[in-house]
């Protein structure tokens, strides 16, 4: 079976960089030298080897929408990401506020396409490409600060609800469900979590937790 889109159903795949091109000119000068570290499932085993977060790529987005909605949106947000990157403050507006928040989702969903076993439901990524929007449940927040030392920070993962409703990796003996999932993103001084829950209920709980935290963009 002929591999299709994950966004739009098409064929064509291209290479798609899980972090657009122009990061890497941005933070090259911050930024020395990289190292990726995979951790195996249900051990603390892991392999350690030099690489570069911008290097890495997924075919599993066609030609069209890489130079087509995708283009265009790190087209839009590019200015406003560099200055939440080098730690500048600004008060965002709801436009701002959305345009970050449908960036941050399409990246993590990115992100989980570049797994070995993705787990993001496939039509979160049809739904923002047909609908121009993003699908329910998701709260998005986003900080700056300033540290001394600049870096980058890419983590994905499922998650489960503890009973105490506090957000947990799903770990061997942990008695949670597979409920969603949050992606973190450190970009030099700016830094996302994008959280997903499946369930209506979890999510008026993560609302509860969450909602009213400095620096929710998502819901606006």
């Amino acid at each position: 079976m002929a591999r299709a889109c994950i966004f739009c159903g098409g064929s064509q795949l291209s290479k798609e960089h899980v972090f657009p091109d122009w990061l890497r000119g941005a933070c090259a000068p911050f930024i020395g030298k990289q190292t990726t570290t995979r951790f195996r499932s249900l051990s603390c085993k892991h392999r350690v080897w030099p690489s570069s977060s911008f290097q890495a790529t997924v075919r599993k987005v066609c030609s069209n929408c890489n130079s087509g909605w995708l283009s265009e949106l790190e087209g839009r947000t590019k200015a406003l990401l560099e200055s939440l990157m080098m730690g500048g403050e600004r008060l965002l507006n709801s436009a701002e506020q959305t345009r970050l928040a449908f960036w941050c989702v399409k990246t993590a969903i990115v992100m989980d396409a570049a797994q070995p076993k993705p787990g993001v439901p496939a039509n979160h990524a049809q739904h923002i490409c047909s609908a121009g929007a993003l699908p329910a449940n998701y709260v998005i927040t986003l900080h700056t600060a300033d540290f001394e030392e600049p870096y980058l920070l890419f983590h994905h993962q499922h998650i489960g609800f503890s009973a105490t409703r506090a957000l947990s990796p799903l770990m061997p003996g942990n008695l949670m469900e597979d409920d969603g999932y949050v992606s973190t993103f450190r970009i030099l001084r700016f830094t996302a979590q994008v959280f997903w829950c499946q369930s209506n209920d979890r999510y008026l709980r993560l609302l509860e937790d969450y909602g009213h935290t400095p620096g929710v963009i998502w819901p606006v």
